[in-house]
């Protein structure tokens, strides 16, 4: 359930501006998307530790992340060249582009 919320922001946020570029009054605005995934220490059933080491974990594996993104991204990296909202989230060392539907997925 918590992870859905950012998911169907993002989704919602891409569907107002792809609205604006159907009426022709889109920017481009460049979105990287980064989750919590460092999830090995992490206790099965337990929602949330906030101990202080469990916190610190969760700021270096953020920070890790963040680190590995930006040195994909580089100084010279190439934007998307459409106008709206373009989603990218790093996958094996690589940005990807990334988009999702505000439709309900069939189960």
């Amino acid at each position: 359930m918590f992870a859905s919320q950012s998911r169907r922001s993002i989704a919602a946020w891409q569907a107002i501006h792809d609205a604006r570029v159907e009426a022709g009054s889109a920017r481009r605005v460049e979105l990287l998307y980064l989750a919590y995934a460092d999830q090995a220490q992490e206790v099965s059933g337990k929602a949330f530790d906030f101990s202080p080491g469990s916190a610190a974990q969760r700021w270096e594996s953020g920070r890790r992340d963040l680190t590995a993104a930006l040195a994909a991204l580089g100084p010279d990296a190439p934007f998307a060249d459409r106008p709206g909202l373009n989603v990218r989230t790093l996958t094996a060392g690589q940005l990807t582009p990334l988009r999702w539907s505000l439709k309900p997925t069939p189960v």
